[in-house]
């Protein structure tokens, strides 16, 4: 982490992922801990080359402890600006992310809703200089309860 910022303003890839450690994340260490690394970690990728440039951060949160399988997608991209109002699932992330990328979707993500038209709708706007107000940077609930399989799998890619 600590050649992030120049890895984000050099030759970027397409898709960066970062997972913190368990207590970065708010598992082991509280919503403090966690509040303190986005702060540092996120400034870095909104500053970069690679951010301003069409990029977009994808920020999930999943330490709620209701009992209803609601995850906080927050959307964070330069070009975007209005209400997200796309009703999402947890297959939503995987089918955005496919989307944008121009690969195949996989499993259940083929049939669910993607951001990928507003942020692409929000780029062209962008670069022809017409001010476009299309989506919003805010928290949404990703509602629907993934399979016992798919929680395995996603532990399993925590680790």
């Amino acid at each position: 982490m600590s050649d992030l910022a120049v890895d984000l303003n050099g030759d970027a890839p397409q898709l960066s992922w970062i997972t913190p450690g368990l207590c970065n994340d708010g598992h082991d260490c509280g919503v403090r801990t966690a509040d303190r690394w986005l702060s540092g970690v996120v400034p870095q990728i909104t500053s970069s080359t690679a951010w301003q440039e069409n990029g977009v951060l994808l920020i999930t949160w999943d330490e709620s402890s209701a009992a209803d399988s609601r995850v906080a997608l927050l959307v964070v991209t330069p070009k975007l600006r209005g209400e997200i109002t796309t009703t999402m699932d947890h297959y939503s992330l995987l089918a955005t992310v496919s989307d944008q990328l121009g690969v195949p979707r996989l499993g259940q993500s083929a049939q669910a809703a993607s951001l990928h038209d507003q942020l692409q709708a929000a780029a062209s706007a962008s670069a022809s200089g017409v001010t476009q107000r299309v989506a919003a940077t805010r928290v949404m609930d990703m509602c629907s309860q993934p399979a016992p399989l798919q929680r395995k799998a996603a532990t399993e890619l925590r680790a």
